[in-house]
């Protein structure tokens, strides 16, 4: 091998070291730039395909498959349907009606999940990313018992077990709004425990 070449790992031909990105002195990657990118672009050309409702969809079945509900997940379920809900939503979360925030396609990996691709998303457009949730959770999950939500609303859902509890749950904070101590009514409550306690 002549000084000032280089065999390439992805094509295997011996190449100049100019043709060779330096990632530090004296040392080279071990692939060509030309081999780089064509990497880079059939990594590209396989993505085309694979968006937001893809990795929602593989994300959603494994969490099922995990949970050994399978069986309760119609095959109707697919990323074409989780793309008609969100244009029948009209690109709002079901419940809090905040417009949902996709992730960019070029974070979105074939065959990855959407938490993933959400990860590269800025942290205050993380929680209005779409997640899908039962109306009814004794129910299958199928077409007409599902929503996409905002993630950051997930936890509430989870928490009162279905979208009718959530709505129950707003209406009782609406009925009966927490009334808000002002200072004086504090620093009041506040000498009377130092005074009971002293």
């Amino acid at each position: 091998m002549i000084i000032g070449q280089k065999k390439c790992r992805a094509c295997g031909q011996l190449k100049p070291l100019v043709l060779f990105d330096e990632i530090a002195p004296g040392k080279y990657r071990r692939i060509c730039r030309g081999c780089d990118e064509r990497r880079k672009t059939n990594a590209a050309l396989n993505n085309i395909g694979w968006d937001w409702a893809c990795a929602l969809h593989k994300e959603i079945t494994m969490a099922i498959g995990f949970a050994g509900n399978s069986e309760t997940y119609s095959k109707l379920l697919d990323p074409a349907l989780y793309r008609a809900l969100y244009d029948a939503q009209h690109k709002v979360c079901a419940l809090s009606r905040v417009a949902l925030i996709l992730p960019e396609p070029e974070f979105i990996n074939r065959g990855g999940t959407i938490t993933q691709a959400i990860k590269h998303m800025p942290a205050k457009d993380r929680s209005l990313a779409p997640t899908l949730v039962r109306v009814n959770t004794l129910d299958a999950w199928r077409p007409g018992n599902v929503i996409l939500i905002a993630r950051f609303i997930y936890p509430f859902y989870k928490h009162c077990n279905g979208v009718a509890q959530v709505y129950d749950a707003c209406k009782q904070i609406t009925d009966n709004p927490v009334t808000i101590p002002s200072s004086e009514q504090l620093s009041i409550i506040r000498e009377r425990q130092l005074y009971h306690e002293g």
